[in-house]
């Protein structure tokens, strides 16, 4: 939940809290804070749908050698990250997941697997997944 709005790295997605985050963002800033928020607000969990990324977020630091999470940036670039938290979302009872952006994905295979993240996300949501394309 880190963006171009952020003057430091972080992961913009992040199912649980950076031991480097202030406790505000520990308590706002991942998945398991904001799905916990919702449910001691009276939502009830199996009407949450979590959205998971397909993408990540890539930064310009000040510093190259400061290059871990927290450090100081400038800017910021789009890449890719690969992961999966379905298993997160089947286990916690919620009602379902949304994927933001399912482009991201590697629909064609070019990189290897066909659609690699949303075989990992059905494959952590309990489903058996055929890796090859």
């Amino acid at each position: 939940m880190y963006g171009p709005w952020s003057n430091h790295t972080g992961n913009h997605n992040a199912l649980y809290p950076s031991s480097k985050q202030s406790q505000w963002e520990k308590s706002h800033l991942n998945m398991n804070a904001v799905a916990n928020n919702w449910i001691k607000a009276g939502i009830n969990r199996n009407k949450l749908v979590l959205s998971i990324a397909f993408h990540s977020l890539s930064f310009t630091l000040k510093d190259k050698n400061q290059h871990s999470t927290y450090s100081p940036v400038e800017g910021q670039l789009v890449g890719v990250l690969r992961y999966s938290e379905g298993d997160y979302i089947k286990s916690k009872g919620f009602f379902g997941v949304n994927v933001w952006h399912l482009e991201d994905d590697d629909i064609h295979g070019v990189c290897g697997t066909k659609q690699v993240l949303l075989k990992y996300l059905h494959e952590g949501l309990g489903n058996k997944v055929n890796f090859g394309n």
